[in-house]
């Protein structure tokens, strides 16, 4: 989501009802999400690179994928 935002891009905040809304047109979003580009991994040798490619979501764990 980050990527999509910009860097001057407007939110709406609506702590209320824990809402977090870009204010984008829908047609600027989605020419956004085509231009993006996955970063270079910072991190290309041993253990930790080995980690990064191979977890899962910090949101279901962070674990290891296996086989």
């Amino acid at each position: 989501m980050a990527r999509i935002t910009g860097v001057r891009s407007t939110i709406s905040i609506d702590i209320e009802n824990a809402r977090l809304d870009l204010l984008v047109d829908e047609v600027e979003v989605q020419r956004r999400q085509k231009a993006w580009q996955a970063p270079e991994p910072r991190i290309k040798k041993g253990y930790l690179s080995i980690y990064s490619r191979n977890v899962g979501k910090t949101s279901r764990g962070a674990s290891l994928k296996y086989g």
